[in-house]
């Protein structure tokens, strides 16, 4: 489920979890949890927390083999009560790639993309090392300056040629 899903329909919780202890043992993931997981302090959506604390808690009927896992962007905003023991004790952060994976994603999404030549690699490559850039957004960087070329009908020899202008397009689109 999503924390969206959730925020907007109140009783979406309680029918996940419902589901979740008939299928058990059971993982129930919810991404883009911000609004589910955020300080109830700062919260517009405190009702679901609560709800969320109140199933993890067990005061209803306690389920040991029905486990949580929730994705955000935000974990400094997290409920701290969420975090206690037998909760989302757990962290797994994911960082951006580094420098050599940024030229194995580029390399790899050149290889999906055999009719593509890159007028400028190295150039690209430069410009990749030096920003954070999620590995999403590289690929996002490289359809996008795909599109623009092929817009362009920027084409050498039965491939489609893409230049620093299609890149820098598309780089403003992405919003880097």
């Amino acid at each position: 489920t999503t924390g969206p899903e959730l925020v907007s329909k109140p009783k979406e919780l309680e029918r996940v979890y419902a589901e979740a202890k008939s299928l058990r043992p059971c993982i129930i993931f919810i991404d883009e949890a911000d609004d589910v997981l955020k300080d109830r302090a700062y919260s517009q959506n405190v009702e679901v927390t609560n709800k969320l604390l109140t199933i993890m808690e067990g005061v209803d009927d306690a389920v040991k083999d029905v486990i949580f896992i929730a994705a955000t962007n935000n974990p400094n905003q997290i409920d701290p009560v969420l975090l206690r023991t037998g909760r989302f004790t757990g962290k797994i952060e994911f960082t951006n790639p580094g420098d050599a994976e940024k030229v194995k994603l580029l390399d790899m999404w050149l290889k999906k993309n055999p009719k593509v030549r890159l007028h400028d690699r190295d150039g690209l490559i430069d410009y990749l090392n030096g920003v954070d850039i999620s590995q999403a957004n590289i690929n996002g960087l490289m359809q996008n300056g795909l599109n623009n070329a092929i817009r362009d009908r920027s084409f050498v020899d039965g491939f489609v040629n893409v230049r620093g202008e299609h890149l820098d397009s598309a780089q403003a689109f992405l919003s880097l």
